[in-house]
């Protein structure tokens, strides 16, 4: 009887097709626990009182409130913008859990496909380097969405797919990256029916499951669609406008960022040329392009030490990368653009050592486990040092008790700590209040059946801003609608708050706590440094009662109409066009006002042009950040006992980005009380608070 017996063809495919198994079997394992080293980190963060913190706690509490998003709670974070923040303010740990799940395995997925679909270490290497760098940098759905971009481009349904889950989840929780990656997907789709990838019948069915998912998201979410983006557009705009610190060259390596892009282009050009699918290859540098300048944007126009550090963690080389290797670049080009990203990693983001060091990697798996485990979480029990130099003095919170009431200022942290009724106008961080139509929406608040009983003003901005024209129109609404009740400064309170003020007075260093608090505390705007105010049972009113329309130059002095009344300035002040060019690309042209008193001293601060047209008060100076006498006195209507500036003028360090002819209008303003019925009927009878 005859044996059949493999023929040695058939051996040698079988041992080849083992051989292939192998990696398929160990990749999923080794990035598996690899991901598991490096993916964790505190399931929940303990939030501390700084102002990126005090922005995060606002966003969480709206989320706790049921505020609907984009009409109640305007800001470029959306429902799902906890997930980020990762602050336990009243979140169950089980959703960062599952978020984390779902990018994990997204992770490993993306990874595993493209180890089968090219078998190329160096383009597993570098997809990892992307996530990785992503993840430092709190990040990870961003960067997984440009990975998925570029292997779609290579064609594949399910990489088109894992674009669009990713773009609605960014949507509701950055909606200046959901926006943009959105459109991008959307288009994506049209790309691959036309390319034949999918028909057009599948691609318009996928789309329109996708604008339903981003509604009926929407609906469960409370967030409504129109004002969300409307108004997140705004203040990206005014962010754009708005949002400058200036930059040292020699320390944020600019110039070498800018040379390395300028070789990248290089590089794509000669790709182009010797490319058999230009189209493509357009495509992916484009999007690339657009990631770049957005990352670019975060973080050279805010120019401080983290927003600098995201953008190099986030590593548009390594994404353009991606984009060049999808595209079909030989394994040399491969390998050498490799080395030169690794290169920048090592100049660029030295805390990567520290961040992959095995000890702080096995604590952060610890501290995950345990959060998860409810050993800390929510993490609401924060440490007594921290919170209770934002607890209200005794006398404040009695005033409150349980009513309703709102804080003007940069530290929505307050809130948090004290256990009153808070209920903020839609655009609740003064400070980011950038442009006119966001004033006015806060404004419009105050004037409303919603508006609050009570309203926390501190001495607060950021930037050496001219706190006065901060949310202008805003404070025209709280001098109509509320009065002072208290303001001042409370010696003991002061002494149990500070400790170290307190150590400081008991050896000896200071003679009082006031003198800490005269000297810095007000300028750092400690707890005291508050005016409380309380909606009046009849509003008053400011009137015109006469304008004067006057054209001057940029940094003319001019001089204002002497008057015991209050007198405002609506200016419009325009960029050239390479002031445009110069907000577009990189930083707005700085705006400053100097400041002439009787006695001829002067002071100069920075000011947001947008804000100009709403009318800012001119003729009276209410005091430094951190002064709140001049505040509370305004407020009671005793602004005749203020300095009283005599003129000012508007200046640029680039009067080249600045037209030179300003226009604008003074108005005397006078506040009246009106008819008794005049509140009334300028609020909706039937609205329910």
């Amino acid at each position: 009887m005859l044996v059949d017996c493999p023929s040695p063809t058939l051996n040698a495919r079988s041992l080849k097709r083992d051989r292939h198994l192998r990696p398929r079997l160990v990749w999923p394992v080794v990035f598996a626990a690899l991901f598991f080293c490096i993916l964790p980190g505190e399931l929940v963060h303990r939030p501390s009182t700084g102002l990126d913190s005090s922005w995060a706690i606002g966003l969480n509490m709206a989320v706790l409130r049921g505020d609907a998003f984009g009409s109640e709670h305007v800001f470029t974070y959306g429902p799902l913008g906890f997930l980020w923040t990762r602050l336990g303010i009243g979140v169950s740990p089980i959703l960062f859990l599952l978020y984390d799940l779902s990018i994990f395995m997204l992770s490993c997925a993306l990874l595993f496909c493209i180890w089968s679909d090219r078998r190329s270490p160096w383009d597993v290497l570098l997809a990892f380097a992307v996530i990785l760098a992503s993840r430092a940098s709190g990040s990870l759905p961003v960067g997984l969405f440009f990975v998925s971009v570029f292997l779609a481009l290579n064609g594949g349904w399910q990489f088109l797919l894992a674009t669009s889950v990713l773009a609605v989840l960014l949507f509701f929780i950055k909606l200046n990256y959901g926006l943009v990656v959105v459109c991008i997907s959307l288009g994506l789709w049209g790309w691959a029916a036309w390319r034949k990838i999918v028909s057009w019948p599948l691609a318009g069915m996928v789309c329109a499951a996708l604008a339903g998912l981003v509604l009926c998201s929407a609906k469960a979410l409370n967030v409504s669609v129109v004002p969300y983006l409307l108004n997140g557009i705004s203040v990206c705009s005014g962010y754009n406008d708005a949002m400058m610190r200036p930059i040292a060259l020699d320390q944020q390596g600019l110039v070498l960022s800018l040379v390395f892009l300028a070789g990248m282009i290089l590089l794509l050009l000669l790709q182009t040329i010797v490319s058999k699918d230009r189209v493509k290859i357009f495509l992916g540098a484009s999007l690339a392009g657009l990631f770049y300048l957005l990352s670019f944007k975060n973080g050279f126009l805010r120019a401080d030490s983290g927003h600098i550090a995201q953008f190099f963690e986030l590593t548009p080389f390594i994404i353009l990368g991606v984009a060049i290797l999808a595209s079909g670049w030989t394994r040399i080009v491969g390998r050498s653009f490799l080395a030169v990203v690794l290169a920048l990693s090592v100049i660029y983001l030295p805390e990567s050592a520290a961040y992959l060091a095995p000890a702080k990697r096995l604590e952060a798996v610890r501290t995950y486990v345990r959060d998860l485990l409810g050993e800390a979480a929510h993490k609401q029990q924060f440490a007594a040092n921290d919170w209770k130099k934002r607890v209200f003095p005794a006398s404040v919170a009695a005033a409150i008790g349980t009513n309703s009431y709102d804080i003007l200022g940069k530290e929505i942290s307050y809130a948090f700590a004290n256990s009153a009724k808070y209920r903020p106008r839609p655009m609740p961080y003064s400070y980011l209040v950038y442009n006119r139509d966001l004033d006015e929406m806060n404004a419009q608040y105050f004037t409303s059946a919603h508006a609050p009983e009570y309203v926390e003003l501190f001495s607060q901005t950021i930037d050496n801003r001219f706190i006065q024209w901060d949310e202008p129109r805003t404070k025209q609404a709280l001098l109509e609608r509320y009065e002072v009740v208290q303001a001042g400064y409370d010696e003991n309170f002061y002494l149990t708050a500070y400790p170290d003020v307190a150590q400081a007075v008991a050896l000896g260093i200071l003679s009082n706590a006031y003198e800490h608090y005269w000297h810095l505390g007000r300028k750092e705007g400690r707890s005291p440094n508050i005016c409380l105010l309380k909606k009046r049972e009849a509003g008053r009113r400011l009137t015109c009662i006469q304008d004067k329309p006057q054209l001057f130059k940029l940094g003319e002095k001019v001089s204002i109409p002497a008057t015991d009344e209050l007198v405002y300035w609506h200016g419009t002040v325009h960029y050239t066009l390479l002031g445009k060019i110069r907000s577009l690309l990189f930083q707005p042209p700085v705006l400053e006002v100097s400041l002439w008193d009787a006695r001829r001293n002067t002071i100069t601060y920075r000011i947001v042009r947008d804000l100009l047209q709403n009318g800012v008060l001119v003729n009276r100076y209410l005091g430094q950040p951190g002064e709140i006498d001049g505040i509370a006195a305004w407020h009671n209507g005793a602004w005749k006992d203020l300095p009283r500036i005599e003129m000012f003028r508007i200046e640029s360090p680039t009067p080249w980005a600045i037209k030179e002819t300003i226009g604008g209008k003074f108005c005397v303003m006078t506040l009246s009380s009106p008819p008794a019925d005049a509140l009334a009927k300028k609020e909706p009878a039937d609205e329910s608070e």
